[in-house]
């Protein structure tokens, strides 16, 4: 989750310690990823732009690739 408050940090410290105790589990930073991206996200800092919604998808997509679940991106 972007981290824009202190609820949205202990959500994301929680989903970081259950990727540790349950190992199948894989955790993907969007926070870090968006961080120096304000224009994918709505007036609010939380919601996503069109843009934003895209980048999600294409930054999730290339996890899944890097792990062989996926095929390639199409355009």
């Amino acid at each position: 989750m972007r981290a824009v408050n202190k609820q949205y940090r202990l959500i994301n410290e929680v989903i970081h310690g259950a990727s540790a105790r349950f190992r199948w589990m894989t955790v993907l930073d969007w926070n870090s990823y968006a961080r120096n991206h304000p224009s994918w996200f709505a007036s609010d800092s939380i919601h996503l732009s069109a843009a934003g919604a895209v980048q999600l998808a294409v930054f999730v997509h290339r996890r899944l690739k890097s792990l062989g679940l996926t095929g390639p991106l199409r355009s």
